[in-house]
């Protein structure tokens, strides 16, 4: 009796042990198969731009598509793609779907879909460690920027810059002119760029970001800076939008304090970007011009406008 009573105890715990198993089974392959399908269901929702990175509302005109995924600790993941080729450009953290604003890790790919450039960008400046490559995937540069406050482009110390063919150009932290790409040049002195410049095709000459005596404007830069901002009339529709922070504006002065073209570090409303311009272009003749080896030179100065001091 009691030998009956344990195989029959027995087959009960298998019985519940292949109800359950079965029971997993199903759950596993019902889940599987919801997965399957929102893969299949769920793409990636675009937003279109054009050359200046303004949204459009469609395809039609637009240069980039972006792509958003979220990602760890409510953030999300920007892709941006070429609307012509398919090929991604770039891919960067961003506070929420939809925005294009930088705010941490950021990859740039040649077309070859190799790795261009890595980092972390936030506003427009790195943080920590940048490197860039060769289309073959060699190292070209290794810069370093402020861990906390941050840099553009050449505020950084210059670790080591490479050939295509991996020979070092910087020694004991100096360095001749070191040639980076598209016209770009560079000189290194004590870790530090003491002349940057590129060759414009427009100007058929060198523009300078940095050289031996920096361009002004003859008033000094925070007057220069309020007068813009007690000149422009604000869209009352957009003014909330472009109170949200500051802007950065690069100016082209010219050798003779002509001002040559005017950018903006990211993209405000198309009236108050015609109106800044129109300002600085305005103000042509009130810029000491800058100097290369006692020489007047072409030159990019930024300027940083927060519109929240308004």
């Amino acid at each position: 009796m009691k030998k009956y009573t344990l195989f029959v105890f027995k087959i009960q715990i298998l019985t519940m042990k292949t109800f359950f198993k079965a029971i997993l089974i199903l759950c596993f392959t019902a889940g599987t198969k919801c997965l399957l399908a929102q893969a299949k269901t769920d793409k990636p929702e675009r937003y279109y731009y054009n050359e200046a990175l303004t949204e459009l509302d469609g395809p039609e005109g637009a240069r980039y598509y972006m792509e958003f995924t979220k990602a760890k600790k409510g953030k999300w993941v920007c892709y941006q793609y070429e609307m012509s080729s398919g090929k991604l450009i770039e891919a960067f953290r961003c506070p929420e779907k939809g925005s294009i604003k930088k705010a941490g890790v950021y990859n740039k790919y040649f077309p070859n879909g190799k790795l261009k450039e890595k980092g972390v960008k936030v506003d427009g400046k790195y943080f920590g460690t940048m490197i860039s490559y060769y289309p073959s995937g060699q190292m070209m540069e290794k810069r370093e920027y402020h861990a906390r406050k941050g840099g553009f482009s050449f505020d950084c110390k210059f670790l080591q810059v490479w050939t295509e063919q991996g020979e070092e150009l910087i020694v004991n932290g100096n360095s001749g002119i070191i040639p980076l790409g598209k016209g770009t040049e560079v000189q290194i002195k004590n870790n530090k760029a003491i002349m940057a410049r590129y060759y414009d095709m427009r100007q058929k000459d060198f523009v300078y970001w940095i050289a031996g005596k920096a361009a002004a404007h003859k008033r000094g830069k925070d007057f220069f800076m309020n007068w813009i901002i007690s000149q422009v009339k604000f869209p009352s529709s957009k003014k909330k939008q472009l109170l949200e922070g500051k802007v950065d504006i690069y100016v082209f002065i010219g050798k003779t304090g002509e001002i040559l073209a005017v950018r903006f570090g990211r993209v405000l409303h198309k009236d108050v970007q015609r109106q800044i311009t129109a300002l600085v272009v305005k103000s042509s003749g009130n810029w000491r011009t800058g100097k290369y080896n006692g020489e007047k030179v072409n030159m990019i100065t930024g300027l940083t406008i927060d519109f929240q001091s308004l």
